[in-house]
């Protein structure tokens, strides 16, 4: 989990890197299964970055392919508005399977 602050015209804000585990049946469904899931839960994604690409093979001979995705969400440090759906209640590493 990452943290950092920026300041910039007046009001400060928070920025947390989520880490993300997708897999899909290519790298790029698997980077957008991530993307997806994180801007479901959050209307603040910002930034992201595909942190690692590799495949599996699962015991039956099919390949899934796996993409380990860092997202970086900004967070409000002022007065909270009613209105976002920001949800900083979940943890840094999100995994899941998505196939």
């Amino acid at each position: 989990m990452n943290w950092s602050k920026s300041s910039g015209g007046g009001s400060e804000s928070v920025y947390r890197v989520h880490h993300l585990t997708a897999h899909g049946s290519s790298w790029p469904q698997a980077a957008r299964f991530a993307v997806g899931r994180i801007c479901q839960r959050y209307d603040d994604a910002r930034v992201g970055e595909v942190r690692g690409l590799r495949c599996e093979l699962d015991g039956d001979g099919t390949i899934r392919f796996v993409a380990d995705m860092a997202i970086s969400l900004k967070y409000p440090t002022g007065p909270t508005d009613s209105s976002s759906n920001s949800n900083p209640r979940t943890h840094s590493t999100e995994q899941g399977a998505n196939t």
